[in-house]
């Protein structure tokens, strides 16, 4: 992909952190807009499947957390 960009892959942070209980359960989704109004999209005629080259849907959902002593 001559146009691949990396810094489609962005971070969200919340803005005040938030306290869970034990046992709670954090359900991550997300999606590929594979369409013209993204900009980052190098050819909207190229079908994206799942897999895991970064050149495919490789959406991950990763949680950063602290435990309070």
């Amino acid at each position: 992909m001559p146009a691949y960009n990396y810094g489609w892959q962005p971070l969200y942070w919340l803005e005040a952190p938030r306290a869970v209980e034990p046992g709670t359960v954090v359900n991550v989704s997300g999606a590929f807009d594979n369409s013209l109004s993204n900009p980052f999209n190098p050819n909207v005629r190229e079908a994206v499947g799942w897999g895991f080259n970064s050149g495919e849907e490789i959406f991950t959902g990763y949680l950063t957390y602290s435990i309070e002593r």
